[in-house]
C-alpha cells in the first residue's frame, strides 16, 4: 500500500509532536492528565504515612507516571501523574530528583538523596482502604 505525500507528512509531523511532548514531560514534574484507568497498566499500589491518599506506579506505553487517589481532598482523584524516568527495574525518579523505589519486601521508598521521607506499604485497591 502505497501512502500519499500528504499522509506521510502528516505521520511524520504528529510522530515528532509526540516525541517533543514526552521530551517536554520528562523535563517537568508539572502532573499531567492522563487517559482513563483502562488504557494504564498499574505496576504496584502503596499506602503511605497519609491514611487518606496512596500512590501507584503506573506505564501508558513507554511512560510512567506516580498517581495519586485521596478521600481527602476529593480532587485528588488519579486523573493526573508526575512523569517519571526509570532509573532500574525498581526505581523511578522524578526531574527533580525525587526516587521512587521498591524494596525487597515491595514497599515503596520515597526518597531523596539516601534519606528516606516516605514509605508504603502495599495495598490491593487503587483507592485507600
Amino acid at each position: 500500500m502505497k501512502l500519499a505525500p500528504a499522509l506521510i507528512c502528516t505521520s511524520g509531523l504528529v510522530a515528532g509532536l509526540f516525541a517533543a511532548a514526552t521530551a517536554l514531560a520528562a523535563s517537568s514534574n508539572r502532573p499531567e492528565p492522563l487517559p482513563k484507568d483502562a488504557q494504564r497498566q498499574v505496576l504496584g499500589i502503596w499506602k503511605l504515612d497519609n491514611p487518606s491518599c496512596t500512590r501507584a506506579l503506573e506505564q501508558i506505553s513507554n511512560r510512567f507516571f506516580i498517581v495519586a487517589r485521596c478521600r481527602q481532598p476529593a480532587d485528588i482523584d488519579g486523573s493526573t501523574g508526575i512523569p517519571l524516568t526509570r532509573v532500574s527495574e525498581t526505581s523511578y525518579k522524578n526531574f527533580s530528583g525525587v526516587v521512587y523505589e521498591i524494596d525487597g519486601e515491595g514497599h515503596l521508598l520515597v526518597k531523596v538523596g539516601n534519606e528516606v521521607f516516605e514509605r508504603g506499604v502495599p495495598q490491593k485497591s487503587l483507592w485507600p482502604e
